[in-house]
């Protein structure tokens, strides 16, 4: 399970890579800075759905 620091540096990461996109001011090096962090945070995300549907489940 990952620590609440975890989840918020990867909301940052994501909300970042979005805003940059979305100003189109996002640089090769900003995606691969961010790259590792947006990942890890659609999975956190990933994770924390499926465990929620299993417990729904239950």
């Amino acid at each position: 399970m990952p620590t609440p620091e975890e989840l918020e540096r990867a909301a940052k990461a994501i909300s970042a890579l979005l805003r940059g996109a979305q100003n189109k001011t996002l640089r090769p090096k900003d995606v691969n800075h961010l790259g590792p962090e947006v990942v890890a945070g659609i999975t956190f995300l990933e994770t924390g759905a499926r465990n929620m549907r299993a417990k729904q489940g239950s």
